[in-house]
């Protein structure tokens, strides 16, 4: 408890039952699983490519090969976006890399901002965690204040549905392209690390979305506007 009266059970959150000293120790067991699923995904889509190609000569054939690479760079193209930054990753420029690099670093940094702000440490000043008990001297039992509801959560599920399933699914399109033969081993690794960037960023925004509400949102209305802002 604080000076104020205000309270929060000291029990361990699910991250550190799991010996994690916290979210930000988490988040690289978060980003080595993301790249992991996506190494998995790509295996099993080159397994069942190069089984279909054996089945099937139409396949295979040097024609639909050729057909194939006219229509991969503007499937890649539209799957990661127009008009995103990410699409410098499907390019040969170094300058394009950088610039898409850079602009990846900094959402990263800015939701890991998020992620820090989540921990459950309250001696922690970087900690933005939200007492939601009430224990006033006066009076044996304390009261919960917080009037976040499943419903709420269900709109915040929603909201991310929203935003960010498009970019999951895109990303994970581009994974799966990279494992398709017939594609020249530049135009492969370019897709694959596009797929994986965006999968990446899209994954790591729900996470620190997620855990920053759990700590500080009291209210549907609060999980709303903080799913909106992150």
């Amino acid at each position: 408890c604080n000076s104020q009266s205000d309270c929060n059970p000291t029990e361990k959150t699910r991250i550190q039952r799991k010996e994690f000293s916290g979210y930000t120790e988490f988040t690289w067991v978060f980003f080595i699983s993301v790249i992991g699923f996506a190494l998995v995904a790509c295996v099993i889509s080159y397994s069942y490519d190069k089984f279909k190609r054996r089945s099937d000569p139409v396949a295979s054939s040097e024609t639909r090969r050729r057909s194939m690479k006219r229509r991969a760079n503007k499937y890649a193209l539209d799957k990661i976006g127009q008009k995103s930054v990410y699409r410098f990753f499907l390019g040969k420029s170094w300058v394009g890399w950088m610039v898409a690099s850079a602009v990846m670093a900094i959402q990263i940094w800015i939701l890991f901002t998020f992620v820090r702000g989540a921990e459950f440490d309250l001696s922690d000043d970087n900690s933005d965690f939200v007492y939601t008990w009430k224990c006033p001297r006066d009076k044996v039992e304390c009261d919960n204040k917080a009037d976040l509801t499943a419903a709420g959560w269900v709109m915040f599920g929603i909201l991310m549905a929203s935003h960010l399933l498009k970019d999951l699914v895109n990303g994970s399109k581009m994974i799966v392209l990279s494992a398709k033969e017939g594609y020249q081993p530049n135009s492969r690794i370019r897709f694959f690390v596009g797929g994986l960037f965006l999968s990446t960023v899209t994954m790591f925004t729900l996470f620190a979305s997620t855990i920053y509400n759990k700590a500080i949102a009291t209210s549907n209305t609060e999980v709303i506007a903080n799913a909106v802002i992150i």
